[in-house]
């Protein structure tokens, strides 16, 4: 048990103190070293002092989860991108969380009489959807690992372009390519969760054939560019208007003729971005579903009924916490101020996304267009209809503005 314990300070210790994502001041790294060490002496005196089994359950279970949940959601995370030798603590930390749990389970449950076995199972389970998946959720969407940008460029889709870099209001350096627009409009392009501009390639050349001039993104803390990751996009819209900026001053781009694609979390802030910035004339969000409890509170659809509402409830909570940026408006509501500018909208058959665009439909009254893809994936419509992908979105943003 012991061990268990010092595996989990240690990974707290190494991942807080010795090599903190993002960097941190000798100050801040000195406070993390007290408080770690407050925790451990806590958690000795409790130890000792609290001698009952239910009392070291508990123990065993809060540190337990805790530690679990940190550990799917950021070393499982960073180990599935690749092993490194650095992510032996947090490897170390996580095996430890599951010993911790099994014991706190076994100490709790796992005796007579036949209804406190049972009982634990139901416990978990309500515990897993209602707390710890939400959890880990949260903790990942807050502290993701920098998505790294892939080899290629424009140049790959035969586009020509520059590298650029655009200023955030906060002094945030936004890396982007820039391709010069042919037939006076342009597209920003917005990227998902997880991923960086160069995912945007195909999209790039699709619209490219056709004239338009582009400006493919990379999000805060995405690729190249600066700030920490959110992979809710929270906080992204004085990014978005910065990038705005930036198209409407080119010389061969006509400022009433700026549209935005976004994809999943890039298309979920293009709706709440166009909401404020009338300039965004005209808006795809291909796999957009809901990024906040707003959405899932009042289409509790969206999360699997009201079942599903405490734990959407806990996932955003605990997000609000941690992150820096305060929660965007709920989609319904973005979507509905965009009204008259046109918006097409794009579903696959995830759940979620095949549940919360007809409703985003509706709300966005007559000039929005769903299209609906029951048999693809998350936002692949691209690749797996790419002639039709290509004729709805180019005619769309054709008639938006004017091409």
């Amino acid at each position: 048990m012991i061990v268990a314990f010092g595996l989990v300070l240690l990974y707290a210790l190494d991942a807080l103190v010795l090599r903190p994502v993002g960097g941190a001041s000798l100050t801040l790294r000195a406070l993390r070293l007290v408080g770690i060490a407050a925790v451990g002496v806590g958690l000795a005196f409790a130890w000792s002092r609290l001698g009952g089994r239910t009392a070291r359950a508990l123990i065993c279970l809060g540190v337990g989860v805790g530690a679990l949940v940190v550990g799917a959601a950021v070393t499982g995370t960073r180990v599935a991108r690749g092993f490194e030798l650095g992510q032996i603590t947090g490897i170390a930390s996580l095996l430890a969380a599951l010993f911790l749990i099994g014991v706190g389970w076994a100490r709790l449950f796992a005796r007579r009489p036949w209804w406190r076995p049972v009982l634990g199972v139901a416990a978990t389970l309500v515990a897993f959807e209602v707390v710890l998946l939400p959890l880990v959720i949260s903790v990942y969407a807050t502290n993701a690992p920098r998505a790294e940008a892939g080899p290629r460029t424009p140049a790959d889709v035969s586009l020509p372009f520059e590298e650029v870099h655009i200023e955030s209001s906060d002094g945030t350096q936004l890396a982007a390519w820039s391709v010069p627009s042919e037939n006076g409009a342009a597209i920003l392009l917005l990227h998902g969760s997880g991923s960086t501009r160069d995912d945007m390639l195909d999209h790039a050349a699709m619209l490219g054939r056709h004239g338009y001039g582009l400006l493919l993104l990379d999000a805060r803390g995405h690729g190249a560019s600066g700030g920490e990751p959110m992979e809710f996009g929270w906080g992204s819209d004085p990014d978005i208007r910065a990038a705005v900026d930036y198209l409407v001053a080119r010389s061969e781009v006509d400022a009433a003729r700026v549209g935005v694609l976004g994809t999943s979390m890039g298309g979920e802030q293009a709706i709440t971005a166009a909401a404020t910035d009338e300039r965004l004339r005209a808006v795809v969000a291909d796999g957009a579903s809901g990024r906040t409890f707003g959405d899932a509170a009042d289409h509790p659809e969206l999360v699997g009924g009201w079942i599903g509402i405490p734990g959407a409830w806990v996932q955003f909570a605990v997000t609000d916490l941690l992150a820096d940026a305060s929660p965007p408006i709920p989609l319904v509501d973005a979507i509905a101020a965009i009204a008259p500018r046109p918006i097409l909208l794009i579903a696959g058959e995830e759940r979620q996304e095949a549940a919360a665009n007809p409703i985003l439909a509706e709300a966005g009254g007559p000039t929005v267009e769903l299209w609906e893809l029951p048999d693809t994936g998350h936002i692949a419509g691209v690749r797996t209809h790419p002639e039709e992908y290509e004729r709805r979105v180019v005619g769309f943003f054709d008639a938006a503005l004017g091409a």
